[in-house]
């Protein structure tokens, strides 16, 4: 079988490697870290509708913001989810597609429209934060987001932000690896910033579904008489794949 390459990342230093959608587990320092904690404050930010133009704005570096991406379930009832992550980080749709079927029951999404988002939250396109979210709003937080302080987030109404925000004070909300891979981002092993890469599949083993199940799987007698089944497995190993890695 000849197999293409596959986009992802690598970091320079270690030979550490992932794809777009690998564990991205948070080892970060917060930028907050050890300051004193600040209060809430509304902060007119006319126009300042993106984490580049906020930063632009506030003088600030995208590590202190969180930011939101606003998706709607499927189906009835209509729900509105909320991600938050910090905004130097990418959100994993694959992983918040994962999260929300085994641990909500939601099978089914994709991004919410302005006009869904004025029927369920009003005019906050550009401008949504964590505090003060109706109950009605299934908020989910990137590993990121643990342990935020003093962070500028949106304030729930056009043109205004608010500053000094910080997790478990002023707000919470379940907490998992929903981040994605992206070029820049640290290493896990070493902080290096990865670059992009095209990865070669040199082999591939799987094992079938029904080499799983013993219902549907041959059986023999070993020799003391006892029944077992016999482990299967199919496998690939691309010549051509491991000339070029070796190249």
């Amino acid at each position: 079988a000849v197999f293409d390459g596959v986009e992802g990342f690598a970091c320079p230093q270690c030979g550490f490697g992932a794809f777009a959608d690998s564990p991205a587990p948070f080892k970060g320092v917060q930028p907050g870290e050890g300051e004193e904690l600040q209060p809430l404050k509304d902060i007119e930010t006319p126009g300042a509708n993106t984490i580049a133009d906020l930063c632009r704005q506030l003088d600030i570096t995208p590590d202190r913001t969180l930011k939101a991406m606003l998706y709607i379930s499927e189906g009835e009832p209509k729900r509105i989810i909320a991600v938050f992550i910090r905004g130097d980080r990418a959100i994993s749709l694959v992983k918040v597609g994962h999260y929300l079927s085994t641990e909500c029951g939601i099978t089914s999404f994709r991004r919410a429209t302005e006009q869904e988002l004025k029927e369920h939250l009003g005019e906050v396109a550009g401008y949504c934060g964590p505090v003060g979210m109706p109950s009605s709003v299934l908020l989910l937080c990137d590993e990121s987001v643990q342990g935020a302080k003093n962070t500028v987030v949106g304030a729930n109404r056009p043109g205004y932000h608010r500053t000094g925000c910080c997790f478990e004070r002023d707000f919470t909300a379940p907490l998992a690896d929903l981040a994605q891979w992206e070029e820049g981002a640290p290493c896990l092993n070493c902080q290096t910033p990865v670059k992009s890469v095209i990865w070669r599949k040199i082999a591939h083993f799987e094992v079938p579904e029904s080499a799983a199940d013993p219902a549907e799987r041959l059986a023999f007698r070993d020799r003391d008489g006892s029944k077992e089944f016999p482990f299967r497995w199919s496998g690939y190993i691309d010549i051509t794949n491991i000339l070029l890695s070796s190249s």
